[in-house]
């Protein structure tokens, strides 16, 4: 059986993401945490709003930033890292540390379709769920077309 390593990556990939996919590569083979991790992100259309979810579990909800300026929605965490491996804080040593907690800033086109007067996020399940209603005039209303 040979085994085969899978590269989700896009076919067209740009020169700045194949030096940043470079440089991440990097730090995870020296052992370095990457300073740049995004969470994955679902974004979901409905007749009357966008939904999107952001896989964050274990954080704590009050260190959620959420802003709309002009048309983007940009969502950040901010968080400061404690006791890194090697690092001992009160006769605790970590030893490995595998999974992060750290700060992130995500930005999104929102674009004029939403109104961002009536946006609502809430936490829960690990998921950051932010509700972004369409604005009236974005919600095109059916016309059955005949056809002579």
């Amino acid at each position: 059986m040979t085994l085969m390593k899978l590269n989700n990556r896009p076919a067209t990939i740009g020169i700045h993401d194949l030096f940043d996919s470079f440089f991440n590569d990097a730090d995870r083979v020296f052992g370095r945490p990457s300073q740049r991790w995004l969470p994955a992100a679902n974004v979901v259309e409905t007749n009357d709003a966008y939904h999107l979810e952001l896989s964050v579990p274990g954080r704590d909800k009050s260190k959620f930033v959420l802003k709309a300026e002009k048309d983007t929605l940009v969502v950040s965490y901010q968080n400061e890292q404690t006791n890194q491996s090697g690092q001992e804080n009160e006769g605790v040593k970590v030893l490995r540390r595998e999974f992060q907690n750290n700060s992130f800033q995500r930005s999104f086109h929102i674009g004029e379709l939403v109104d961002a007067s009536r946006i609502q996020a809430r936490y829960e399940d690990g998921l950051l769920k932010i509700w972004l209603p369409k604005r009236a005039e974005a919600n095109p209303s059916v016309h059955q077309i005949s056809v002579n």
